[in-house]
């Protein structure tokens, strides 16, 4: 026959063991679930963007921005454009389909697009300021030529100067045979046996794309001659094209149309 202090130690070894299963099921509720208004959340929220690209493009660009917590939650993400170095206003992100960077009334403006972008979750942790660049190229090179108006006897240069605001010129082509051909060089030489008005044609490109309209010059030859220094020049003579590029067809400084053929035109 058991004594009374015999059962009073059983019953004490079930309540500590009961204690201890309870003790190590809460325990493994508390790990499940990451976050509760009494556990505390030191975790600033993660924001990321999507929708940029950083080389130069024609267009603008939707930017969106998504922030997750693992914590208490996003309570807001905040957002600041910046243009050409020049600072904008905090706003509140209110965009899930994303907002139009880089455009005023539907149509792109170059420029750079500074995209300063941060979250705050519900325990007031503040994630670290990140920044994205849209950087946008609406505006076609300008390239002139050094030709004099004056006759020549003998083989003859024209050179050609590209200038671009913003992405950079990428390259110029001229045309001596009304847009047949194009050369991609910076510089033409009219041979001394072409006597006569020769018409020179030429346009550069940026790295964004645009195309310039395409201005004319000419050069007269007269009696002299000279031989033809085209063959040694070291440019590329391009007779079509390439694959997927067209003209486009626009009026030069002189009201002409240009050549249909020139390279490095998008079809439209």
């Amino acid at each position: 026959m058991k004594s009374k202090a015999g059962h009073y130690s059983a019953r004490v070894g079930v309540a500590t063991a009961l204690a201890l299963a309870a003790r190590a099921f809460f325990a493994a509720v508390a790990m499940a679930i990451p976050f509760s208004p009494d556990s505390p959340d030191s975790l600033a929220p993660e924001t990321a963007a999507a929708g940029v690209d950083l080389l130069w493009s024609v267009n603008a660009a939707t930017v969106t921005l998504t922030a997750t917590d693992g914590g208490s939650g996003v309570a807001a993400t905040y957002y600041r454009i910046d243009i050409n170095g020049a600072e904008g206003t905090w706003r509140t992100w209110v965009y899930d389909s994303g907002l139009r960077v880089g455009s005023r009334r539907h149509r792109p403006v170059s420029g750079v697009y500074t995209v300063n972008h941060y979250s705050v979750d519900n325990a007031n942790n503040v994630e670290t300021t990140k920044t994205v660049s849209v950087i946008v190229d609406s505006t076609a090179p300008s390239t002139s030529d050094d030709s004099d108006g004056l006759p020549h006897s003998g083989d003859t240069v024209v050179n050609f100067g590209a200038t671009d605001a913003h992405g950079g010129v990428a390259a110029t082509y001229f045309s001596t045979d009304q847009g047949q051909s194009w050369v991609a060089s910076s510089q033409a030489t009219i041979p001394g046996s072409s006597l006569g008005i020769n018409t020179v044609m030429y346009y550069s490109v940026d790295t964004a794309g645009n195309v310039e309209r395409t201005p004319t010059t000419s050069v007269e030859i007269v009696e002299g001659g000279g031989a033809s220094l085209v063959a040694d020049s070291g440019v590329q003579t391009i007779s079509a094209p390439p694959d997927g590029l067209c003209a486009a067809g626009h009026a030069d400084r002189h009201g002409h149309r240009g050549p249909r053929n020139h390279p490095g035109r998008l079809h439209h």
